[in-house]
């Protein structure tokens, strides 16, 4: 765990980065601040927390605490091998915390993550509202609820799907989640060709 002190107007504000997999007063910590929010989703938080996709997969929470207590969070993922595609969730500040900037900090510092990783593009799922908190962090729609982050100024996703790279067929692990995550967003017209196994 690496924690940075940023001093503010009212209090203290301590921002931790939390590598997976997390120590259980982290997991606790945590999935109290989620619970404040969300009581449901179709993540498994624990065995995230547990490091169940570790092996494929870095995953990082930012954890804002004022005065000791959780108040915001932002947690960024990317494949361990090949890290060019990120993705970002679990984006979240206390409803007694909202407003001061707190969700801004941890949603840069979770991407400053996956850039030095050497991730190229960010993506997160969320709901379309005009002003949303993202656009202000260099997201911009980029198809039906996704928004898509540059940290480069190329055209990252023309070299990314280019015809003529080498290509297999293995199992999928949890590391493919961004770039498949990726393609799955792309406005194309896609073929998924199924091929017999024989």
């Amino acid at each position: 765990m690496l924690t940075l002190s940023v001093r503010d107007d009212e209090a203290e504000l301590t921002l931790e980065l939390l590598a997976y997999p997390l120590s259980p007063a982290a997991q606790t910590d945590l999935i109290g601040l989620l619970r404040t929010e969300w009581t449901r989703t179709d993540y498994d938080w624990l065995e995230a927390m547990h490091g169940d996709y570790g092996e494929a997969l870095a995953i990082t929470s930012v954890l804002a605490r004022r005065q000791g207590e959780p108040v915001s969070t932002a947690t960024i993922h990317f494949a361990r091998r090949h890290p060019e595609v990120a993705v970002l969730g679990g984006v979240l500040t206390h409803r007694d915390h909202r407003d001061r900037g707190l969700g801004g900090r941890v949603i840069e510092v979770a991407l400053a993550q996956a850039k030095t990783a050497g991730c190229k593009v960010c993506l997160l799922g969320t709901a379309r509202k005009p002003h949303n908190v993202y656009m202000h962090h260099g997201f911009a729609w980029q198809n039906g609820s996704v928004m898509r982050r540059s940290f480069s100024a190329a055209d990252f996703e023309q070299e990314y799907f280019a015809a003529g790279q080498p290509a297999e067929i293995r199992p999928a692990n949890w590391g493919d989640l961004p770039g498949l995550t990726l393609l799955v967003t792309q406005p194309l017209a896609t073929v998924c060709l199924d091929y017999p196994r024989g």
